[in-house]
């Protein structure tokens, strides 16, 4: 399942682990990528970063990884 939080996609895995997906939309400035993430009161680790995920966000600036 794939859910949006804070301006960043999320593809959710039944493991219990996260995946930061492709981006709608461009993301600018700086992005914050959080060690995990909770929907519908279940904790979800993120794991990864999709190869491409940010592809096109020109108006990024950073990105945080814990």
């Amino acid at each position: 399942m794939e859910i949006l939080l804070n301006h960043i996609r999320y593809e959710l895995n039944d493991d219990g682990t996260a995946s930061v997906s492709k981006q709608e939309k461009q993301i600018q400035g700086d992005v914050n990528i959080p060690s995990a993430i909770t929907y519908q009161e279940k904790r979800y680790r993120v794991t990864s970063i999709w190869n491409c995920a940010f592809y096109n966000c020109t108006g990024l600036t950073a990105i945080t990884i814990p």
